[in-house]
């Protein structure tokens, strides 16, 4: 299972609507939950089927499927790790809590669970942010965006988490316990009852923003859907998938652009925008 597989899908269904997701034979109502369930669905070919259906599927085409606190959201069998995120307006920006953004995940991140570290055999992974853009529970908008061509590599983020921590952790008199967020103080008062936990709450740009020189909103659509890779992740999809995309009856329309390099703006990568719209 792979990102382009998962555009022909979504430009299949006959409804973008996420009031009719369901889990088991109950709908989601918080949009969040929902949208995250679509994505799921579609990337395991498991739209408007029965829950054990759903589940078969998932366990075919998922190794881990997260949690609220943990990132990924969800990990590809042999493939990508996913973030899915819904925003209230195209030019909101989004919000990642304690965890800071990736270009890439590896095992042996802190932030990980146990199980996520364990789920198969890997040591990186490609890290997938998928954005919607939802109202009145219709999905207007929805951008799939590799890390690695907006987010910087791992060591800008930890450089800061580790001067911040190791600030905190200097100020005497004060009691340290051992944490993954920036600091956890303990029995800051004389009566040793009160504590304190020092968490980072990072927030980044959503790719309709960054990329809007590229790619605007398009108000007039029933439907958006836009995905940026780097053009060398592009040219490692089987070559059925790639075809889907671009052959002349294809519904995609594809184009080469030049972005920055997250890691050093003065240079610029070669990347795929792939778009479709839904009139």
């Amino acid at each position: 299972m792979n990102v382009l597989q998962f555009l022909v899908r979504c430009a299949s269904l006959p409804t973008m609507s996420l009031s009719a997701v369901s889990s088991g034979n109950n709908r989601i109502n918080n949009v969040g939950d929902a949208l995250e369930k679509f994505v799921k669905d579609v990337f395991a070919n498991a739209v408007n089927v029965t829950a054990q259906n759903s589940n078969l599927a998932y366990s075919v085409t998922f190794s881990y499927c997260g949690n609220k606190n943990n990132p990924p959201d969800v990990m590809i069998k042999g493939g990508d790790a996913i973030e899915i995120k819904k925003i209230e307006s195209p030019r909101a920006r989004i919000a990642l809590n304690s965890s800071y953004p990736k270009d890439k995940i590896y095992s042996n991140s802190e932030m990980l669970t146990l199980a996520c570290r364990n789920c198969e055999k890997w040591t990186e992974k490609d890290m997938l942010y998928v954005i919607g853009y939802v109202k009145n529970s219709d999905i207007k908008c929805l951008w799939l965006v590799y890390g690695d061509c907006f987010i910087a590599n791992k060591e800008i983020y930890e450089r800061l988490k580790n001067k911040i921590s190791t600030g905190v952790n200097e100020i005497p008199d004060i009691k340290f316990t051992e944490t993954n967020e920036l600091g956890k103080v303990k029995k800051i008062d004389p009566l040793g009852v009160t504590d304190l936990r020092i968490r980072g709450m990072w927030h980044i740009d959503n790719p309709m923003t960054i990329f809007e020189h590229f790619e605007n909103y398009d108000q007039s659509s029933e439907f958006k859907l836009v995905c940026i890779m780097q053009k060398s992740k592009f040219e490692t999809m089987p070559a059925e998938d790639i075809y889907s995309i671009e052959s002349e009856s294809s519904a995609f329309f594809t184009r080469n652009e030049s972005i920055r390099n997250p890691n050093n703006p003065a240079q610029l990568i070669d990347a795929k925008i792939i778009t479709y719209r839904k009139k």
